[in-house]
């Protein structure tokens, strides 16, 4: 370790699970002005477990709330992982219009794109919560909402 600055400073820290029970290491540390010395860096067990990864089959949808300036063609894109595909998203502010393909820019709700991203076709006040619903083929179920800003 190289302290490039007199008076400079620097943090050791352990990772992840590196050790069991106590460990030593000795960092050697070359000050500004050449100087070499040793020091010891003790590592201990904790008590605490490390958290566990989710279940990959469990689905997980980031962010789980969106907060946004809710304009007409704002696009909130999300990602949705784990689960079983398909995946199927719906809103509670759907497009409102005629039962064949909607219009390229429809004009009222929202738009479901590629299963991650939800268009607003309208514009929404501050303080409008959209909200979403996510299932997987085996019907695992997840949701997120969109806060309007």
């Amino acid at each position: 370790m190289i302290v490039p600055n007199s008076g400079g400073h620097f943090n050791a820290v352990a990772l992840g699970r590196v050790c069991s029970g106590s460990r030593d290491t000795v960092i050697t540390i070359t000050d500004a002005t050449g100087r070499i010395l040793n020091a010891k860096f003790t590592t201990k067990e904790g008590t605490v477990e490390p958290p566990k990864p989710p279940d990959p089959n469990d689905l997980v949808v980031t962010p789980p709330d969106a907060r946004i300036a809710c304009v007409a063609g704002a696009v909130v894109v999300f990602t949705i992982s784990g689960g079983t595909s398909p995946l199927t998203v719906a809103t509670d502010h759907p497009y409102v219009g005629p039962p064949v393909i909607p219009p390229a820019l429809p004009s009222n709700g929202t738009t479901v794109l590629n299963d991650s991203a939800i268009r607003l076709n309208q514009p929404y006040p501050s303080g409008e919560v959209i909200h979403l619903a996510i299932a997987d083929a085996k019907s695992k179920t997840i949701s997120a909402t969109i806060t309007c800003q």
